[in-house]
């Protein structure tokens, strides 16, 4: 935990007005824009960093980049997508519930945004693309993480409308994109004239057949590939939320599974000096070409933003009782 903290504070300096890229190159990420899916988890561990050190200058980049998030979602650069809350939790929900910042209350016109994507026929919220194109009409397991911000926009707002939808959407999910061996699909079609459920196929999969090993961990969270740590560091905190809401030996084994990967992560992957690399988690993959997917080959072996974010929140949740941005 204190290695993983001080690697936070060490790279704070040069990723307080700027994000690092969604992976990393040879290990070490380069600076990017506030764009992209990926950029809320930088921000995330800077707010995890901070409850575990108090530092005012942690906090000082925390609330420079929520100022970011708030020109992003204003500007509406790069938020044709469902990911508002990869993008908006883990920054601007986190600095809501940490500090009470206002600008934090970025996070409910993102909110308000993803509603924008939510189809009537086959209740769910489209993932990409324009609302109700035939080649996009489909939802992804990976938006099981962004259904936390609208329950938090509810919460806060005292209107269920948000809550409502989410509710809705993680009720196809599961009936559509979970397949009877428990293992599932990472993006599923519908009809768009009439919501019917079409077929399940994959995206960044190696066929569509398999079970995508991050989805797979998003699906843990929320509700074999190429090596990929941050579906281990995602599934540890899926399985250590879930032994939340558990009790005796079936909350015990699924802590007991968590703290393993955590462990087997510290182990082989984690970075263990600002010389080796400026991430926290080595061996990530962002995606991988296969016969079955549209993909290109994309920060292979390499760190990536989420894979660090959960890595932190993994240690911070066996370390303490974490109260959750999501």
């Amino acid at each position: 935990m204190k290695l993983a903290v001080s690697l936070v504070e060490a790279n704070v300096d040069e990723f307080t007005d700027c994000f690092p890229d969604s992976n990393s190159q040879n290990n070490f990420y380069p600076k990017s824009e506030n764009v992209e899916w990926t950029t809320g988890f930088w921000t995330g561990e800077i707010w995890l960093a901070y409850e575990e050190t108090g530092s005012e200058k942690l906090k000082q980049a925390g609330a420079v980049q929520v100022d970011s998030f708030m020109d992003r979602i204003v500007r509406r650069i790069d938020v044709d997508h469902h990911d508002m809350g990869f993008l908006y939790s883990p920054s601007c929900v986190a600095a809501w519930q940490l500090t009470g910042n206002e600008t934090a209350k970025a996070a409910l016109f993102a909110a308000d945004n993803l509603m924008e994507r939510f189809c009537e026929k086959g209740q769910f919220f489209q993932a990409w693309g324009q609302i109700g194109a035939p080649d996009n009409y489909r939802l992804i397991i990976d938006c099981l993480l962004n259904m936390p911000l609208l329950f938090w926009a509810s919460e806060v707002t005292g209107d269920t409308k948000h809550a409502d939808h989410a509710k809705a959407h993680i009720k196809t999910a599961m009936k559509y994109i979970v397949r009877p061996d428990y293992s599932t699909y990472h993006t599923y079609f519908f009809n768009p004239e009439t919501g019917e459920p079409l077929r399940g196929v994959t995206h960044q999969g190696h066929r569509h057949g398999s079970a995508w090993t991050r989805g797979q961990a998003w699906g843990i969270y929320g509700c074999t590939e190429p090596r990929d740590s941050s579906s281990a560091a995602i599934a540890a905190c899926g399985m250590l939320e879930m032994a939340r809401h558990m009790t005796g030996e079936k909350a015990q084994y699924y802590e007991d599974m968590a703290k393993r990967l955590l462990l087997a992560l510290r182990k082989n992957c984690a970075v263990t000096s600002k010389e080796q690399s400026n991430g926290l988690l080595l061996h990530g993959t962002y995606a991988r070409k296969s016969d079955e997917n549209p993909c290109a080959d994309r920060g292979v072996d390499e760190c990536n933003t989420w894979g660090d974010y959960y890595y932190l929140e993994g240690l911070v949740r066996i370390h303490r009782n974490w109260r959750s941005y999501w």
